[in-house]
């Protein structure tokens, strides 16, 4: 176990441990720093993707708000045209179309969507939430005296929430954003047999007037939501075996670069050594990327669970960026903590460059730190330019 020691060793005594291991250079401490580094930052990629948390929704926002870009989809009664409508919520998953409700001379409606699948509002994964926006446009003349809606899962068996109130003080000629609470003692009424949260099929929207009279209702964005995955949650045995072949790969390119690099340097200024022991002594001075990723599994580990809702990725560009100036004021710190670990390794790790370069050629101080510098960053812009295909 000596060569363990040694990688240690590196770290507090780093003039001491490179002289020992140039007299005996043998690989097997750089592969147990290889090993320490895939085996840490697997351990990184399980903290890091068990911190934020996609919204999920249906329909599933790489098919956008399909639901209120077809009017196809929908059905209403005799006395209300559906359509296709241009003006729309300016976000890349609202789509370019909102559905019309064109109410004629009229003083009651319903509008409902079918076949939406079967929908679980319970547990936990089922939707918690169900959200749309809505555009309304008629005479002041006229007052919305009732507003229901109504999600069934049953012929005769369906939940109803009364939005007369939210609706009809919701202002008019702009979208108005509803966002409604799903799922046992969340304020919807039972009616008919006995509805089943776990099996929801149908969203039906009804309206009645104080008169009869011609109203505009646009509507867009329509999901049910709410439940929130972290990348770990979803698919973590691919990430984290990911994360491990990329380790490998990572270190062992960066591991050949440097050395190489810092030979080559070495020998065009009339230096002599092996390979063998440059590569050797190389693979022990990137113990710093095993100490940079420990501390950052440290930082990351404070941070709460951060959450992403759809309106952040896809929604309209003011309330995105509310979304976003949040989330950057939750992980500012560690963020700004993390960029300083990265910094500090960087130099750490030429500053032990440097000594093993000293230790290999008897360059003097500066000479040796210059070439450990220069070999560092070549290895570094290379690997970056390797690692991106």
């Amino acid at each position: 176990m000596v060569f363990a020691f040694g990688i240690f060793k590196v770290i507090y005594a780093p003039h001491k441990a490179f002289k020992e291991i140039i007299q005996n250079p043998k690989y097997y401490g750089p592969i147990l720093v290889l090993v320490l580094f895939v085996a840490s930052n697997v351990g990184l990629t399980y903290v890091t993707a068990s911190k934020p948390f996609s919204e999920q929704t249906l329909p599933k926002a790489s098919e956008f708000d399909a639901w209120t870009e077809n009017s196809t989809l929908w059905t209403a009664d005799a006395n209300v045209e559906v359509s296709e409508n241009n003006d729309h919520i300016n976000g890349s998953y609202y789509g370019n179309k909102s559905i019309e409700f064109s109410l004629t001379n009229t003083y009651h409606a319903w509008m409902r969507l079918s076949d939406i699948g079967h929908v679980n509002c319970t547990g936990a994964l089922g939707f918690k939430n169900m959200s749309f926006r809505v555009k309304l446009n008629y005479p002041d003349t006229t007052a919305i005296t009732n507003a229901t809606v109504l999600l069934s899962s049953g012929a005769a068996n369906y939940f109803q929430y009364n939005m007369t109130q939210a609706l009809s003080t919701a202002a008019k000629t702009v979208w108005n954003n509803f966002t409604l609470p799903l799922g046992a003692g969340s304020g919807w009424i039972e009616s008919g047999g006995q509805p089943d949260w776990g099996n929801i099929t149908v969203v039906q929207f009804e309206f009645a007037l104080s008169s009869s009279t011609n109203m505009t209702i646009l509507m867009d964005g329509l999901f049910f939501r709410g439940v929130y995955r972290s990348p770990l949650e979803k698919e973590g045995d691919i990430i984290l075996a990911y994360s491990a072949a990329y380790s490998i790969v990572q270190f062992l390119v960066h591991w050949i670069l440097f050395a190489v690099s810092l030979l080559m340097l070495a020998r065009l200024l009339g230096a002599h050594g092996s390979l063998r022991s440059f590569t050797v002594v190389i693979g022990f001075v990137l113990i710093t990327m095993v100490v940079q990723t420990l501390a950052n599994i440290a930082l990351y580990s404070t941070l709460p669970s951060i959450r992403y809702p759809l309106e952040l990725f896809g929604g309209p560009s003011n309330e995105a960026q509310v979304i976003f100036n949040k989330i950057a004021q939750d992980i500012g710190l560690v963020s700004q903590l993390v960029g300083i670990v990265g910094l500090l390794t960087f130099f750490w790790t030429i500053f032990l460059g440097g000594i093993a370069t000293r230790q290999l050629t008897e360059f003097s101080w500066s000479k040796s730190l210059l070439i450990a510098a220069a070999a560092y960053m070549v290895s570094i812009l290379v690997q970056g330019l390797l690692l991106q295909f």
